[in-house]
């Protein structure tokens, strides 16, 4: 039952919706890290791409052919630069180079074919029966294997062999795409160039494995060697040769790619962690809160079978649902309250009314057996009508206060004006008592923020209480003082005061204490005060001190 009450509850669509939240976010900042540590790496890869294609363009618009510098290195034979020769330095090391051509001639045919006719062009054989390539592809062999110093000497050479190249074989005659295609292919046969390229009408490409694709630009698994045993990866880009063919050139960049791999792999393992995880939570979070809000649930469905006395446990983390059940606790504790104050309001009310209305009915039977009463006879019986009266009448004004009726908008007032002329009403009266009343006010105005007649019952009700429980008080005083944001009123006299247990009950209504009860009243002027006080957010306190001591905090006008 309980599963099926989660199934349909709200911390359910709660749950499923912190999860997507929780994974989407963390999902998110994963994949944006991984894209800018991504761009980070492949920007410089793809800027040396660029740079290598726009080199070969600026080679291909040239109106001569001209060596293309892919590589800066020397011949491994080479110990130390040479920078300046003589013509008979460069006939020895041009002889030298051809019989490393020679030596190396042995292995296979088309290595052999390049170097005879590299030998050819050089002056040191005859010319091959057949060649298969241009014979410019030839010579950038023959200059990118010779130290710089010599290029002058050889290229003149050269050029003695120029009559002799096929008509369709110059420069000057080539399309963009034969110079294109051309450049591309002279270097290949060094084994430390870094450039991957792959023709697709070329039989000697190796097939290419294509890993991933950002814009323009893929990375390729392509073979190092014949065999294919051995991998490097590429960072490539399609490159047009005329209207039909297109070659795919690039650079190697094995290591950074490989990084890049990697990245996308824990990429997409912290992606699938993060779907477990946020589920994990989610659903965690989300049976907390129904566990939480379900104890709720049942306490209320407690109260609304009449049950007040089971209270939501706290776990004293001070979120939410400890707030939550705090006020819930409150507001039973209230509840509760008010049903003892109702039933002790109804108790007080049937032992105070009973024995005055049973006065009020043998009077009235009294005045049915005389002939003719008189005033004196009726008097008695209008001053119980009164007292029952004027009972109903604080128990109704009590009520409209607590309910926040009939409350008159708040003006400011001058409290310390208030009191001054309640003062200055009640002082024959205490003084035909034999007691004397004193004020004590502060320099100035007591401005607060009020209802002025509600003011008065205050000190009106404090007073009475005083005359009729403390009469033999020689002093009453009122005194009020300033302190930070309130003003403070007391009220005190030397009377005999209250019993410790009672001072927590002097508002509540129909409450007198035992020694008070053969003094007559109805118990409900203090509770009065109290209402009042609420109403303007002020608060009172009892105490004894050599008498009954009343304070009443009361917030200054803002």
């Amino acid at each position: 039952m309980a599963e099926r009450a989660w199934l349909r509850s709200s911390s359910l669509r709660v749950a499923v919706w912190l999860t997507l939240v929780i994974w989407l976010t963390s999902s998110g900042v994963m994949v944006a890290i991984v894209a800018l540590s991504e761009r980070a790496m492949l920007s410089p890869v793809s800027a040396a791409l660029d740079e290598h294609i726009d080199l070969l363009v600026e080679q291909v618009a040239e109106d001569e052919f001209a060596f293309f510098p892919w590589f800066d290195r020397e011949l491994d034979e080479r110990l130390v630069d040479i920078d300046d020769l003589d013509e008979d330095d460069e006939e020895r090391l041009l002889d030298d180079y051809a019989a490393h051509l020679q030596e190396a001639s042995v292995i296979t045919d088309d290595v052999g074919e390049s170097v005879r006719v590299r030998l050819w062009l050089l002056g040191y054989a005859e010319q091959p029966g057949r060649i298969d390539r241009p014979l410019a592809y030839y010579a950038v062999l023959i200059l990118e294997q010779l130290p710089d110093a010599t290029h002058d000497f050889v290229i003149e050479r050269l050029k003695r062999r120029e009559r002799e190249w096929p008509e369709r074989w110059r420069w000057e005659t080539m399309s963009i795409a034969e110079r294109t295609e051309l450049l591309i292919h002279a270097p290949m046969d060094d084994p430390s160039d870094r450039r991957c390229v792959r023709d697709s009408e070329s039989n000697r490409t190796a097939p290419w494995r294509r890993v991933f694709e950002k814009g323009d630009y893929s990375a390729f698994n392509v073979p190092s060697d014949r065999l294919g045993s051995e991998q490097r990866v590429c960072w490539a880009k399609a490159l047009p040769l005329g209207t039909t063919r297109v070659i795919t050139y690039g650079i190697e960049a094995t290591d950074t790619l490989n990084a890049v791999q990697t990245n996308r792999r824990w990429r997409a393992i912290g992606v699938g962690a993060s779907l477990l995880l946020s589920i994990l939570l989610g659903g965690v979070l989300g049976r907390t809160i129904y566990s939480r809000l379900h104890v709720i649930n049942v306490l209320t469905e407690r109260v609304r079978e009449g049950d007040l006395d089971h209270r939501l446990r706290l776990r004293g983390t001070g979120d939410d649902f400890d707030r939550l059940s705090t006020n819930v606790n409150a507001m039973l504790d209230r509840i509760v309250d008010l049903m003892n104050g109702v039933k002790e309001v109804s108790d007080n009310i049937a032992h105070d009314l009973r024995s005055p209305l049973t006065r009020l009915r043998n009077r009235i039977e009294q005045l049915e057996q005389m002939a003719s009463p008189t005033a004196e006879d009726i008097r008695p019986i209008a001053e119980q009508t009164d007292e029952l009266l004027a009972m109903f009448t604080s128990l109704l004004r009590i009520a409209q206060l607590e309910q926040k009726a009939q409350r008159q908008p708040f003006a400011t007032l001058d409290l310390a004006e208030v009191a001054k002329e309640v003062v200055d009403l009640y002082e024959p009266v205490f003084a035909e008592s034999g007691s004397r009343l004193t004020l004590t006010l502060p320099s100035g105005s007591a401005l607060i923020t009020g209802d002025r007649p509600l003011w008065m019952q205050v000190f009106n009700n404090l007073l009475e209480n005083s005359l009729k429980y403390a009469a033999e008080s020689p002093r009453v005083s009122i005194a009020m003082q300033s302190a930070d944001r309130h003003w403070i009123v007391q009220v005190r006299d030397q009377g005999p005061g209250v019993p410790e247990h009672a001072l927590e009950r002097l508002t509540e209504r129909f409450y007198r204490a035992e020694s008070h009860r053969e003094r007559g009243g109805t118990g409900l002027g203090l509770a009065l005060v109290a209402a009042i006080c609420r109403v303007h957010n002020a608060t009172i306190d009892f105490a004894n001190d050599g008498g009954l001591v009343v304070t009443i905090r009361v917030e200054k006008r803002a």
